[in-house]
């Protein structure tokens, strides 16, 4: 068997850059792949907005099932739960748009960092939420990955799919809201 027949039949494929593709057209099921946030297209600071919104919709809900949130107010309010360029990408205030673009026209996909104790609710969560609305999204669906879950959101305006990985770590809480606490207070320059 040739290494391209092993894979030619996967219906759940992770692209370099956030493209998620869930769906095997081969099975008759819709594919839908993540799309990448073009910033010469689609206004940064708008689609920031956009997107933060989603994370406090996701959090809203996931609190709603499971009587905690996946990220504390504290974290929600720092943006540090983001990973990756993400960070980066939401800091609006700090980074202008034209400046962010000259370094990264194109976002594909929103690193977000959750607590490893609540990998289980998190899987209960996506899975009962697969093709109903979350805020002003459509869940598409997710695929599991290296300790981390890749989900698709769908905007009907702008017309977008956008990926947002859930990465799974171990959160030493009084450590964590230690050092949270000292980069509120001493943000790095």
């Amino acid at each position: 068997m040739l290494l391209r027949e092993m894979f030619s039949h996967v219906n759940t494929i992770l692209r370099e850059g956030g493209n998620l593709r869930l769906g095997d057209p081969d099975k008759g099921e819709q594919v839908h792949d993540a799309d990448e946030i073009d910033l010469k297209v689609h206004n940064r600071t708008h689609m920031v907005g956009l997107f933060n919104k989603l994370l406090h919709d996701i959090n809203n809900a996931f609190n709603a099932q499971f009587s905690t949130p996946l990220w504390s107010p504290e974290l929600l309010k720092s943006q540090q739960f983001l990973g990756g360029s993400s960070l980066h990408f939401f800091n609006t205030t700090g980074i202008s748009d034209e400046q962010f673009m000259k370094h990264k026209p194109k976002v594909g996909d929103i690193d977000t960092q959750c607590n490893k104790e609540l990998e289980a609710q998190v899987h209960q969560f996506l899975s009962s939420h697969i093709n109903k609305p979350i805020g002003d999204t459509t869940f598409l669906g997710f695929s599991a990955g290296n300790e981390q879950y890749n989900a698709l959101f769908q905007y009907q305006d702008p017309p977008i799919k956008v990926q947002i990985d859930f990465e799974f770590g171990k959160y030493d809480t009084p450590l964590f809201h230690d050092q949270l606490l000292d980069l509120i207070y001493h943000p790095l320059p």
